[in-house]
């Protein structure tokens, strides 16, 4: 095997009390030269000799987390625990990606974003929150091309796709989708299996949950709660509304048993 970086004697020491190692690279490969310092690491288990994979400035990867393929850490991020960073993949600034999380294909994950439990971010998802709690938890997919910003907690099994927003305070659980150019802000509230796809926009303090499902143009606003089986359609607008049970609103309309083929 030929080896593409060796440890330095240079050490530091985690919150938690493990050692690591400053990497310095023995060969050219990449854009990497021989001779560039890089971050620290606990062992070679964390990291492979191939690809064109490297640990920056003062990133850290410890734990059982591994590095590979050309996935690139840098600045002061965290990958720790039984974490996976592969692909192309990104991780930076002040981020932390730990547990089981699985971060790949060209997936950047930046900002003082947190990663935890079995998250999954995959594509071309950009997740880039500020500090606080874990903004990405439990078994939460992302993928394609969603947008993740500001200081959400998504949590769950929730599975975002397409070409979604989310930011602001936003909380989304549970088994929702969010699928499509959706757009998630404010102090938004999505839990249960509710599905939001198309061009809907969800905003202010609003509340989605149950079976509910929002498409469309449709927009829910302010303080409304819709939940149970409700459905919003079209260029509907709910502004401080409650919708529950099996209650309409909007052209296009999507009888129950046709929302699994429509959110596909």
């Amino acid at each position: 095997m030929l080896y593409k970086y060796y440890f330095s004697d240079q050490e530091c020491y985690t919150t938690d009390g493990v050692r690591l190692s400053r990497i310095v690279a023995c060969r050219d490969f990449g854009e990497i030269k021989a001779g560039t310092v890089g971050g620290y690491v606990e062992t070679m288990e964390n990291l492979s000799h191939e690809g064109g994979f490297w640990i920056a400035d003062d990133a850290r990867v410890y734990g059982d987390a591994k590095i590979c393929g050309d996935a690139q850490v840098g600045d002061e991020a965290v990958v720790r625990g039984h974490a996976v960073v592969t692909g192309s993949s990104i991780v930076r600034g002040y981020a932390m990606v730990e547990d089981d999380c699985f971060i790949n294909e060209k997936a950047i994950i930046e900002g003082s974003s947190h990663l935890t439990g079995g998250a999954t971010v995959t594509d071309n998802a950009v997740i880039n929150c500020l500090r606080g709690k874990p903004h990405l938890s439990g078994l939460v997919h992302v993928c394609e091309r969603v947008d993740i910003r500001g200081t959400p907690s998504i949590s769950g099994e929730a599975y975002l796709t397409g070409q979604a927003k989310i930011e602001g305070r936003c909380r989304i659980a549970d088994n929702v989708r969010i699928l499509g150019k959706a757009s998630i802000s404010g102090c938004a509230h999505i839990t249960g299996e509710a599905i939001v796809c198309d061009k809907a926009v969800i905003a202010g303090k609003a509340k989605i949950t149950g079976g509910a499902f929002i498409h469309g143009q449709a927009t829910i606003k302010g303080k409304s709660f819709i939940t149970g089986r409700a459905e919003v359609a079209g260029n509907e607008v709910i502004d401080g509304e409650t919708l529950s049970g099996d209650d309409r609103r909007g052209a296009d309309i999507v009888w129950a048993e046709d929302r699994e083929g429509v959110a596909a």
